[in-house]
């Protein structure tokens, strides 16, 4: 008898109880559920079942929970024993008494107990040099990023991070401090996986000069071409780190969630934000764009990096041009599947 399975057939049973019990329409497939992030201070929109950015990943070993917008990166047994202790405990009597069920002693429900107790050296085990790749290449070409960058960078070929190129951030030193793992022609559901673990999560954090204003990104791929830049990855700010320079401006992508926490920051906090819709009289694409990279690719000018001279006329901290950021609902588009908040399991 196959004891993982039997473990695997549990777990999924108490998560969708969980998921049935505590949210509203999640997304399935057969690789993943997409439900709205309740990590504290995340911000997902629970209520706009087409914006929710928190997956619990099926495919992997163990099962993963992951959110796009916080970064929260932990593994499906320890969000539940977080969030959910009750259901938690219940699983684990389920455990309990399947054991006894089949007389065996050495039935096995096992997972990493937290992120930080991953084994990162199995984790990274299938990073391979990307510059062995030629799609890999070609894809970083079509996208203008530096050869003396891109070469840095690893495709993983195994594990948890299979099938994703591997964006390292380095230090002064060239020493890897953290890594966002971005699936490769969409094979892999959720599109990003990020290092488990409290770590530093900016991107060329020690790599700017604090005296100089700092833009502040969401994506590294952006960051690279904007000068004394980092990137955030996503949409939470970090706040404590960033408090290490001295004169922040934020250019968020040109999106409708990026125009909300744009006009959160210059109305709430009186931040310098970009304004997308002036820059873009002024530097027009021959396309829609929807952050600095599609801009490199389809600006008319011919501009492949973003200097400060460029850019600061364009920031503002005056809460009247919230009206730059006011964008309108996009026709909703039906999800492939989803089951709501009736029915049993």
């Amino acid at each position: 008898m196959n004891f993982l399975k039997i473990g695997e057939e549990i777990l999924e049973k108490h998560i969708r109880i969980v998921l049935n019990s505590y949210f509203g329409d999640v997304f399935e497939t057969s690789e993943y559920y997409n439900v709205a992030c309740n990590e504290p201070g995340c911000g997902d929109n629970a209520n706009n079942i087409y914006s929710k950015r928190g997956f619990i990943l099926k495919t992997n070993d163990p099962w993963v929970y992951y959110c796009h917008n916080c970064n929260t990166s932990t593994t499906a047994i320890k969000w539940m024993k977080t969030h959910f202790p009750v259901n938690y405990k219940n699983m684990m009597m389920d455990v309990m008494q399947n054991k006894r069920d089949t007389n065996k002693s050495n039935i096995s429900f096992t997972q990493k107990k937290g992120s930080s107790d991953r084994d990162e050296t199995y984790d990274t085990k299938g990073f391979q040099k990307l510059t062995k790749f030629p799609d890999c290449v070609q894809y970083c070409e079509d996208r203008k990023i530096p050869k003396e960058i891109y070469s840095k960078w690893y495709y993983c070929t195994t594990g948890i991070y299979y099938g994703r190129i591997v964006i390292t951030f380095r230090n002064k030193q060239g020493r890897t401090y953290y890594y966002q793992c971005r699936s490769f022609n969409n094979k892999n559901g959720v599109k990003y996986l990020s290092r488990f673990g409290d770590h530093n999560s900016i991107y060329n954090y020690y790599n700017v000069d604090p005296e100089l204003p700092v833009v502040i990104l969401e994506g590294p791929i952006d960051s690279i071409f904007v000068e004394n830049s980092v990137a955030v990855t996503g949409l939470k700010l970090k706040g404590d780190k960033l408090k290490k320079f001295k004169k922040t401006y934020f250019l968020l992508d040109n999106d409708k969630s990026a125009f909300t926490k744009a006009t959160e920051l210059l109305c709430d906090d009186r931040k310098y934000v970009f304004n997308w819709v002036k820059f873009l009289k002024d530097y027009p694409c021959d396309k829609k764009i929807k952050d600095v990279n599609d801009f490199i690719l389809k600006n008319l000018h011919g501009i492949e990096k973003l200097t400060w001279d460029i850019i600061e006329p364009y920031f503002t901290n005056n809460p009247m041009d919230k009206m730059y950021f006011i964008v309108k609902d996009e026709p909703k588009k039906k999800p492939k599947k989803s089951f709501g908040t009736s029915g049993c399991f």
